[in-house]
């Protein structure tokens, strides 16, 4: 099972604020956090196999009909692959 923290740079946010104080008053610029790159998350537990998104890459190899009259670039329906 993946877990994930919240991230401790960026306070969840995601962004990061910095203010410069100059003659004329504040200013104010907003960057993407570069810890958790702006989800403001981060893997906590991660499995084997798992990127750091939290999801599974996998491959498999599956047999399709393909139906008489069904052209190049039409799409096809295929309910039931889940495994």
């Amino acid at each position: 099972m993946v877990t994930f923290k919240n991230c401790t740079t960026c306070g969840s946010t995601g962004q990061l604020r910095k203010v410069v104080n100059t003659m004329l008053g504040q200013m104010v610029s907003t960057t993407t956090c570069s810890t958790c790159n702006g989800a403001g998350q981060l893997l906590d537990k991660r499995p084997p196999g798992v990127d750091n998104s939290g999801l599974v890459s996998k491959e498999d190899m599956i047999t399709v009909k393909i139906p008489a009259g069904v052209r190049r670039g039409n799409a096809t329906l295929h309910v039931g692959q889940r495994k």
